[in-house]
């Protein structure tokens, strides 16, 4: 199943705010727009270097972090990258960089949402 990039799983953000407390909510957040900029980082030098299993061991560690904070879209396309065996993979790992900060931008409106319902 094909999911949109900015899509956002809102119960498993909710169960992650059950878990730390709305009040602790934003420093989530933060960490989780760090780590996803660290990760893209260590990612794009890994492709420029050619080092196909470092991609996927980011593309990993980000498939994980999207799925903590409810980013499917982001959670699908890294897992994608993760299993992806063929020559194309530093190539495809362009295509998560780019688009993480979209994915990013859309779990941030959600996050809002829940701090201040509209």
């Amino acid at each position: 199943m094909q999911i949109q990039l900015n899509t956002i799983d809102h119960s498993l953000l909710a169960e992650l705010v059950e878990l730390i407390g709305i009040e602790n909510l934003g420093d989530a957040v933060k960490v989780f727009v760090r780590d996803v900029s660290k990760i893209t980082e260590t990612m794009a030098a890994a492709a420029s270097s050619g080092d196909a299993d470092e991609v996927r061991r980011q593309a990993h560690r980000m498939r994980g972090l999207g799925m903590q904070f409810g980013a499917l879209g982001l959670a699908q396309i890294a897992g994608e990258l993760e299993r992806d065996t063929s020559s194309l993979v530093l190539q495809s790992a362009r295509g998560l960089i780019d688009c993480a900060p979209e994915a990013v931008a859309a779990m941030c409106r959600a996050a809002d949402h829940l701090v201040a319902p509209a």
